[in-house]
């Protein structure tokens, strides 16, 4: 079970999705094996709940929904894709490691701090970056 450390409710995280998008979400969410809990309106915006069944962290899961269905190529070479970028952006936050373990220390008042905690942190920030970036790109296919 991926650990809750941080304050955020990983549980409870929404992404924001298109109408039109609707009926490719819940395919993509199947082939990934994600139990969609429920879709409904929202002020006019489609809310999208998921389950908490994967090892990945729950960001990794909305962007793999959300990519899948906006991008103009297969599953196949998005999963290629995907894991590419992913494994790049690691690279560049490891050595940025040390700066953000001292962030996460001074923000989150933490007299002490393992790398898990900070990969996990990691992790966060690198993913909500790609979803806004994905939910950005998502607004401009209108």
């Amino acid at each position: 079970m991926y650990a809750h450390t941080l304050s955020y409710d990983y549980s409870k995280y929404i992404g924001i999705i298109k109408n039109c998008k609707i009926l490719h979400i819940k395919f993509y969410a199947e082939m990934l094996n994600i139990q969609l809990y429920f879709i409904y309106n929202v002020a006019g915006l489609k809310i999208l709940y998921c389950n908490f069944n994967s090892r990945e962290p729950f960001e990794y899961i909305v962007l793999k929904i959300i990519c899948a269905s906006i991008f103009p190529f297969t599953y196949f070479y998005f999963y290629i894709l995907y894991y590419i970028i992913t494994s790049f952006i690691f690279y560049i936050n490891f050595f940025m490691l040390r700066f953000t373990t001292l962030y996460f220390l001074i923000n989150h008042q933490f007299i002490t701090i393992t790398l898990h905690y900070a990969y996990e942190y990691l992790c966060y920030v690198k993913c909500s970056f790609q979803i806004f970036v994905a939910q950005v790109y998502l607004y401009l296919q209108v």
